[in-house]
């Protein structure tokens, strides 16, 4: 008999890149592909800290230049 473990995570996102929309950041800083639902692991591109966009890779002290807040929408009801 095999036990399965299931883990949920419930994180508020507040900024989104500007490159694309699919990637948001939580407030406790983690990057979240919203259209895998799975969280961005860092990875080294030569002795660089950074993370993969789909074929882009950013290094991880420039980030901060592609980040903007999530617009809030106004629902008519």
């Amino acid at each position: 008999m095999k036990q399965t473990l299931c883990i949920e995570q419930n994180l508020e996102l507040k900024w989104q890149f500007t490159f694309d929309n699919r990637y948001k950041v939580s407030e406790c800083k983690k990057i979240v592909n919203c259209q895998t639902n799975k969280i961005m692991k860092q990875c080294l591109n030569g002795y660089t800290v950074g993370y993969w966009f789909g074929k882009k890779f950013i290094a991880k002290n420039k980030l901060n230049n592609y980040i903007e807040l999530i617009p809030n929408y106004l629902l008519p009801f």
